[in-house]
């Protein structure tokens, strides 16, 4: 069989979504004949661990199909000295491969006291954000700029370098604060919220992104979100349209307790339809009526808006849920 050990040559920066010391953290990957097969045999098994201060790589090449129990072993008796495995895509394939041939071979393995950060899930909602047209390990090695050089030609060596993606995460969760907002576009030209904020945690790549409701970019901590806005006149829908009256003549309505004054013959009961109030302004679309009041074009649309005021511009937690909202 053939073993590996050599010191892992860069820094490994642990962020606080695992919330783990580095001494109880290992970095896990493994390979088989044939991809996708949780029962065939392991072919390539490595780890990357924290030992005397030091992270060090441990690869294992099984040459003959009976030293893959003892690969495995070796690999057992490791394990309980971690609270945390770090691997991409191994909730899927290498943890059930490694727990099917430990069970084929007769071999004691309890990973269930072990916290298990898949870093293809964990990843996931940056697939939208990023651009990416695929969620392979490689697709984010490229975007970061991770070449596979020197030692590092293999998914195991490669992934302590797609941590620093958890700060995308953070944006994506809401961590920015608004620092300033102004609206553009006179009157005669398409009306957009201009929003500026910082990350709370800086980035370490540069992106943009278009989205149906505005436009994006980040770099480093400095991000930027333009919001498209309409000029209209939109309704509000009242939901007990059962206390109203609707005007066809005003095409408004009035409360039940004042419909006394106005002559039968010129109203009518209300109706889910019928029963709004209408405002002219610069409207911001929701993706989801989160905001109230919202107005629609028609009850049955699904965009709704918000009302954009100045006061708006004066309130950095109603910004902030704008361009949250808008990234969900």
């Amino acid at each position: 069989m053939i073993l590996q050990n050599f010191t892992f040559p860069r820094a490994i920066a642990l962020l606080d979504e695992i919330p783990y010391p580095p001494e109880k953290i290992a970095f896990l990957d493994l390979e088989t004949k044939a991809y996708g097969r949780k029962n065939s045999h392991i072919l390539y098994l490595g780890l990357i661990f924290l030992e005397n201060s030091t992270w060090q790589v441990r690869q294992w090449l099984p040459e003959e199909p009976e030293e893959e129990k003892t690969m495995l072993q070796e690999v057992i008796s490791l394990l309980p000295c971690f609270s945390c495995l770090i691997h991409y895509n191994g909730n899927s394939f290498d943890l059930p491969v490694l727990t099917k041939r430990c069970s084929a071979l007769n071999l004691p393995l309890d990973l269930s006291q072990m916290e298990s950060v898949d870093l293809y899930r964990a990843f996931a909602p940056l697939k939208k954000l990023l651009g990416f047209p695929h969620l392979d390990q490689r697709s984010l090695e490229n975007f970061l700029g991770l070449e596979r050089t020197g030692i590092f030609i293999n998914d195991l060596l490669q992934l302590p370098g797609l941590l620093p993606l958890f700060s995308y995460l953070a944006l994506l969760e809401g961590g920015f604060s608004v620092t300033s907002a102004s609206l553009k576009g006179g009157d005669s030209e398409e009306p957009a919220l201009s929003i500026q904020a910082e990350l709370l945690k800086p980035v370490p790549k540069p992106f943009s992104l278009h989205l149906p409701t505005g436009y994006l970019s980040c770099e480093e901590k400095e991000f930027g979100f333009l919001m498209y806005g309409i000029r209209d006149t939109l309704k509000y829908f009242y939901p007990d349209y059962q206390n109203y009256y609707y005007l066809p003549e005003e095409d408004m309505v009035i409360h039940k307790s004042i419909a006394d004054s106005v002559d039968p013959s010129y109203r009518k009961k209300a109706t889910k339809n019928t029963c709004y109030t209408k405002k002219a302004g610069i409207f911001l679309p929701q993706s989801s009526p989160w905001f109230h009041p919202a107005f629609y074009r028609d009850r049955k649309d699904k965009t709704c808006y918000l009302l954009m005021d100045d006061r708006l511009l004066q309130q950095p937690q109603l910004l902030h849920d704008c361009v949250f909202h808008s990234l969900v």
